[in-house]
């Protein structure tokens, strides 16, 4: 008896334990599962906050980029804002775009890090250029810390830019701009816009030429670019409707290249018997497994689709449990990142019930199945643009920011937001940024033209650049060169001296 005392005393112990314990583990489940409250990203003069992008660094620290204007009372000026982490802790916000003058705007950002300890920045300036600019982190406190921006793009009206950074430290930049084209009945008004693509090797230094990817006939929008750990470049974006023009609509589109950006495939156009395809979203989960998402306009679905090459695809399938936001957001945008598992998290402006309310939610691909849909935001406004980061391979960071009402976005009073939350992947050890050699930021070779008339692009002119009026790595050479001229008009001089002497 004492024997069968001393076992049901020990057993009910246990059970009390694993009681203890499951609700320890409900509690530390709850934790993981819950959002930060959302933090506004603001300016104290601001009169509207939107278009933010987010990227984390190695250390785990976030940077932030958004617009917002006016940063100052003596004129009206938009401001292009950057908050960072050091060390976990926040820093003072500042204006990237400060002193390139007064008229001057700067609108959709895209932001990158590398493990070399540098911050990427692109964008559009005064509505015609795409430019690029860079810092050292350990540096970029300030406005200071930026190089100078860098022209990008060519002569034709330029928009939608995106940056990613390779596995190999490769930078991959994209963009839209309209081309010298003649109208036509898929582009009414001519100069419908073409997708251009420009890599670095060097961290941000030299560019290669820009290469025209989809040569369209109907104009293109909302381009991206992902690089994956194969070495494989996915580029994607709408396909028809143009920031400048108006057209017509047809689907989404994707070009591939398998050799680091040197090679591309011809792009894929996505389209569906029953409506238009629109703000494509596209990454590579942990099985090497492509994954396409897209939303569908008339309709109330949002599809997916899969590809182990990037040539077959998967028919389209309806992710479950999510809807789209009820209006057809003009530059709204899904995206995607991978976890250290290869989990991928896709972050969309929709409804978790066909009568459900909008917010911004987050779903889970785990290479088979979607979870159920995760509300971040707060039903609050009208939430949408979100973009997402995924930091040490556990921590998700996303931003997004909210309108007055639905439809389109300008002329509103809009607010933009940040969040984040821990999920149960294993994380990475952070790695400390390399301390930079204490040395001025590599020098601008070209500096962006003045904002008024650009050149007309010639006739004969490569869709639409003239590569030599570009920097590219061929440029030093020829900086050689014409630093050479002087020396050798001098000596000819001198030889033709000496020989009329001799005479």
């Amino acid at each position: 008896m004492r024997c069968v005392s001393f076992i049901t005393r020990w057993a009910v112990r246990f059970l009390v334990l694993l009681t203890v314990i499951a609700g320890v583990s409900g509690r530390l489940q709850a934790q993981e599962t819950s959002w930060n409250p959302p933090m506004e990203l603001t300016h104290p003069l601001s009169e509207g906050d939107w278009f933010p992008d987010v990227a984390v660094d190695s250390s785990g620290d976030v940077h932030l980029i958004w617009q917002t204007g006016p940063c100052s009372r003596t004129y009206q000026k938009p401001c292009l804002m950057h908050w960072r982490q050091k060390g976990g802790v926040w820093q003072n916000a500042y204006d990237v775009f400060l002193d390139q003058g007064a008229g001057q705007s700067a609108i959709r950002a895209a932001i990158a890090v590398d493990r070399e300890g540098r911050v990427h920045l692109i964008y559009l300036q005064d509505f015609q250029s795409i430019v690029y600019q860079q810092a050292w982190i350990a540096w970029a406190d300030s406005a200071r810390a930026w190089t100078d921006p860098r022209q990008m793009s060519g002569f034709g009206h330029a928009y939608f830019p995106d940056i990613t950074v390779g596995p190999d430290g490769t930078l991959h930049a994209v963009w839209t701009e309209s081309v010298d084209s003649k109208p036509s009945e898929d582009c009414k008004y001519g100069n419908c816009s073409d997708i251009f693509y420009r890599r670095s090797t060097d961290g941000g230094i030299r560019w290669s030429p820009p290469v025209n990817l989809s040569r369209s006939e109907v104009g293109t929008m909302k381009v991206h670019v992902r690089a994956d750990n194969r070495g494989w470049v996915h580029v994607f974006w709408e396909e028809g409707g143009d920031r400048w023009v108006t057209d017509r609509l047809v689907g989404v589109a994707y070009a591939v290249s398998y050799d680091g950006g040197q090679t591309w495939s011809a792009p894929q156009i996505f389209t569906h018997p029953t409506g238009i395809p629109r703000q494509i979203m596209l990454d590579v989960d942990g099985q090497g497994q492509i994954v396409a998402v897209w939303r569908l306009v008339p309709g109330d679905a949002i599809y997916y689709q899969v590809s182990q090459d990037g040539k077959e695809w998967s028919a389209p399938q309806p992710i479950p449990g999510i809807w789209p936001q009820e209006s057809t957001a003009v530059f709204d945008v899904y995206d995607i990142a991978a976890d250290s598992r290869g989990v991928l998290h896709l972050v969309v402006a929709g409804r978790n019930a066909p009568t459900g309310r909008q917010a911004i939610f987050r779903l889970e691909w785990n290479g088979n199945t979607w979870s159920a849909p995760e509300q971040v935001s707060p039903y609050e406004g009208y939430p949408e643009f979100p973009r997402i980061a995924v930091g040490l391979g556990n921590t998700l960071h996303v931003v997004w920011f909210t309108k007055q009402w639905p439809g389109y976005e300008e002329g509103q009073e809009m607010h933009t937001w940040y969040s984040m939350r821990r999920i149960s992947a294993p994380a990475w050890t952070p790695a400390p940024l390399p301390t930079p050699t204490p040395t001025s930021p590599p020098p601008t070779p070209s500096p962006v033209p003045s904002p008024t008339p650009f050149p007309t692009v010639p006739p004969d002119a490569v869709r639409p650049f003239n590569p030599a009026t570009l920097y590219t790595e061929s440029d030093e050479l020829t900086g050689v060169i014409l630093s050479l001229l002087p020396a050798l008009v001098l000596v000819v001089a001198v030889l033709t001296v000496s020989r009329w002497r001799r005479r």
